[in-house]
């Protein structure tokens, strides 16, 4: 499985043919139409996909093609990517303040008495979550003060991560 982190870093006008659904909040807007203008460039440039149309199956953006299975999260400044042949999920989430321990008790997660202990649950869950399965390998990290899993079917499946920004995808 290859693990994109995209930071955006610049608005890419281009990236407003890519929107798949309607956000009344400006930055959800740019924040989605600059992760689906990344998974774009990501599957043609580093997996040479030429059919890279994409329909939703239970509300999860899949290739019509099946050549690759993808998951998207954003939150901030950055964008979460996964590609794997198997299916899977990402999620990311900026680690700030807020009421961790209600919502750890609601979501009954176990031992989360910091917030970054909530954060890795909370990103764990979400991720396993858009895989929609529990028997999976899953890779948990930070990225400044980002908490990211990735999770993916096949346990055996090594992963690499790649730090990138929006405006590598913009250069020729």
């Amino acid at each position: 499985m290859d693990i994109f982190i995209v930071e955006i870093d610049a608005d890419v006008e281009e990236s407003k043919k890519y929107q798949k659904k309607s956000f009344t909040d400006s930055a959800k807007l740019k924040q989605h139409c600059m992760a689906y203008y990344a998974a774009d460039k990501i599957m043609e440039k580093v997996y040479q996909i030429q059919n890279r149309e994409i329909e939703y199956q239970n509300n999860k953006p899949v290739l019509k093609t099946k050549e690759k299975c993808f998951s998207i999260s954003h939150s901030g400044k950055f964008i979460a990517q996964i590609f794997s042949d198997s299916n899977c999920g990402i999620d990311i989430e900026e680690i700030k303040p807020r009421k961790f321990k209600e919502i750890s008790e609601k979501m009954k997660f176990q031992n989360c008495n910091t917030l970054e202990s909530f954060y890795k649950a909370w990103t764990n869950y979400e991720a396993k979550y858009k895989l929609g399965n529990d028997n999976c390998t899953t890779v948990n990290f930070k990225n400044e003060n980002y908490q990211i899993c990735a999770a993916c079917e096949n346990l055996d499946e090594d992963f690499h991560i790649y730090l990138k920004k929006i405006t590598d995808f913009s250069k020729s």
